[in-house]
């Protein structure tokens, strides 16, 4: 999934001006949430 957002944020910035992608750390720690085990996970949501 990280792979395919990095691709994804290489085609958009070919497409646009705007620097930085707006949001994109939030979509980064929420694909990185994904991969988290159950109890990282409620500890993560938690703290978010």
């Amino acid at each position: 999934m990280q792979l395919d957002f990095q691709q994804f944020l290489m085609k958009l910035e070919k497409l646009t001006d705007i620097r930085p992608i707006p949001d994109k750390e939030f979509v980064e720690t929420y694909i990185k949430a994904y991969y988290l085990t159950e109890n990282d996970m409620e500890r993560w949501i938690k703290e978010h």
